[in-house]
């Protein structure tokens, strides 16, 4: 490609620049004048129409209108027109109203209809040319009786702006002939300078706002360097303020802990947060540009993208995931729009609300299992006390194993009752921060733990061995943690086979304190273990009854442990034992 001296770019640039300049002042002067000139007749004829309005007042909206409209347009030298609050045309100054159409639809009437002041600028197909309407209501009774409309036509001020044209055409070709001079000796000074500035320019556009153009020596292209190095910094600081705030931006959308998909009009994925990705189960980069079937693997959230784009409204499912762990989602779908109006795609609101349907699920099993749990013993003693009311035990030895039984189901219910009252008192006091822990040694609580399930041990032959340091402490609820280790050296007795062994354990870990409980007996399958420590949840209900369980002692242990502030895991190996572990962190 051939190239030119600077000296032949800059010239003719400058001749573009002056010529485009004249034509943008030419423009603005018309405009300018044009405006002026319409404002100036504007005003002249709210003014006619204020006091026409005042003699239709006056003189009210009768059969006499249309002469007074005629009288008065004469006078005045415009168009004067009244119309009622119809549309109606009752007097014109230049035709009969008879004959016109119904002016309801124009703008300006519907402005002095509702009591405004009413202007428009357009084409008048009954006065074939262009007019300038202004119209003002005319009041009765606190009420719009008509609206009185005076227009001019535009001829006059057409004819003096085209005149007006004409010579700032002649003046601007005589200013660009001077400028044609003059930039051809401002081109042949300015060429060695702009190359530098060109120069400067080109390492901005390249992104290298840290350069600075050196000064030249006149003064314009001194300016000239000096605003384009002060931009050059401005639009740096600018950008690495936009930089910082798209850094925010970014860091609030990728904490926040709702999960937000963005989805194109073309069904793609614009933008996807952390928590999005997590909830679905993908890896946040393997969601940006696919298409939400590929993206999302679940048809009910394909379904709401699709809803909210189709029927423009927003839409809230509860969809439900399904892998390893089932999740529930509560989706809100909504469209994105520009602030036009546009639509730009569909934006989907992703909250977890697994833990609330688990949580509202436990409260009915709860109120069911209770109910359950109740029912039996009470079942079993009204039978018992009844027979003995109708006095069919057959002597005292029957009398004697009625009544046993009877203490039995009351010990049952006794122990029922005891344990939901103490997993409401440790949940209620956790709430309330008010289990009070102190700096205490875990051998000692260990010790009175399994001298409580020793009896129980012995008669089933089973070995209680703990391992724990005497040294060991921490910050602890010692009746709590007691209450809940008996309930898990119980379980781990219970479920142990005969001559085994149970090992109670405490250590330090990486964590906190780990409290541990290991039996060697038929261990628990795998899917019971992620509803173990609910309430009344049982494994094997009929073993777990026959063994005297009441359910409520996992779920006691688990909140023991959110007493403390830590957790509890269990892991099993069916036919092997099962390991319960209690973390109970070092911070208070």
């Amino acid at each position: 490609m051939r190239r030119f001296r600077l000296f032949y770019r800059i010239f003719p640039s400058y001749l573009l620049i002056t010529a485009v300049a004249l034509a943008g002042l030419g423009v603005f002067a018309y405009a300018t004048l044009k405006r002026e000139h319409l404002s100036r007749l504007t005003e002249q004829l709210r003014i006619t129409v204020r006091l026409a309005a005042e003699q239709v007042e006056a003189a009210g909206t009768g059969a006499e209108t249309a002469a007074l409209c005629r009288r008065l347009g004469g006078l005045v030298d415009s168009r004067l027109t009244v119309i009622a609050p119809d549309g109606t045309v009752i007097g014109d100054s230049w035709h009969e109203p008879a004959a016109m159409d119904n002016h309801a639809d124009r703008p300006e009437i519907i402005a002095a209809l509702q009591g405004k002041d009413g202007y428009s600028l357009r084409y008048s197909p009954t006065a074939r040319r262009t007019m300038l309407y202004v119209a003002l209501p005319a009041r009765e009774a606190g009420g719009v009786a008509a609206a009185v409309r005076a227009a001019v036509p535009l001829t006059a001020i057409d004819a003096a702006l085209a005149d007006f044209a004409k010579r700032i055409g002649a003046v601007a070709l005589l200013i660009a002939l001077l400028g044609a001079g003059t930039g051809w000796f401002v081109a042949r000074r300015l060429s060695r300078p702009i190359e530098a500035v060109t120069q400067g320019a080109a390492r901005f556009a390249a992104g290298d706002l840290a350069y600075r153009v050196p000064l030249p020596q006149s003064a314009e292209m001194a300016a000239l360097a000096d605003t384009l190095n002060r931009m050059a910094q401005r639009l740096d600081e600018r950008t690495r303020a936009a930089l910082r705030a798209r850094e925010e931006r970014d860091a609030v959308f990728a904490s926040m802990a709702e999960g937000i998909l963005a989805v194109d009009t073309d069904g793609r994925v614009a933008q996807a947060n952390r928590a999005a990705a997590e909830l679905l189960g993908v890896r946040p980069d393997g969601l940006k540009g696919k298409t939400i079937q590929e993206a999302v693997r679940n048809p009910e959230i394909q379904s709401l993208v699709e809803d909210v784009a189709a029927r423009g409204e927003r839409i809230e499912r509860v969809v439900t995931l399904y892998g390893e762990e089932e999740r529930v989602l509560q989706a809100h779908g909504s469209l994105l729009q520009e602030t036009n109006g546009r639509p730009l795609g569909t934006l989907l609101v992703l909250n977890d609300v697994t833990r609330l349907r688990q949580l509202e699920r436990a409260r009915r099993d709860f109120v069911a299992n209770v109910s359950h749990e109740l029912k039996t013993p009470i079942t079993s003693i009204k039978g018992f006390v009844e027979t003995l009311l109708d006095g069919q035990a057959r002597d005292a030895a029957e009398t004697q194993r009625f009544l046993s039984i009877i203490l039995r189901q009351v010990d049952r219910l006794n122990l029922m009752i005891g344990d939901i009252l103490s997993l409401s008192t440790i949940e209620h006091e956790t709430e309330q921060r008010r289990v009070e822990r102190v700096e205490g040694r875990l051998i000692g609580v260990l010790k009175d733990a399994v001298e409580i399930c020793a009896e129980r041990a012995r008669q089933k032959d089973v070995t209680l061995r703990i391992e724990c340091s005497r040294e060991l402490s921490a910050r602890i609820s010692a009746h709590l943690l007691e209450q809940a280790l008996v309930n898990l050296i119980d379980n781990a007795v219970k479920f142990s086979r005969e001559g085994g062994t149970v090992e109670i354990g405490a250590a330090r870990g990486p964590d906190g304190v780990r409290v541990t409980v290991r039996d060697h007996g038929i261990g628990i399958e795998r899917r019971h273990l992620a509803r173990l420590f609910e309430r009344f949840y049982r494994v094997d209900k009929g073993r777990d009854r026959k063994q005297g369980g009441t359910g409520l002692g996992l779920a006691i242990v688990k909140h023991v442990a959110l007493a403390h502030g830590g957790r509890v895991d269990v892991s099993s190996t069916p036919g092997a034992g099962s390991l319960f572990t209690m973390t109970l962190p070092d911070a208070s």
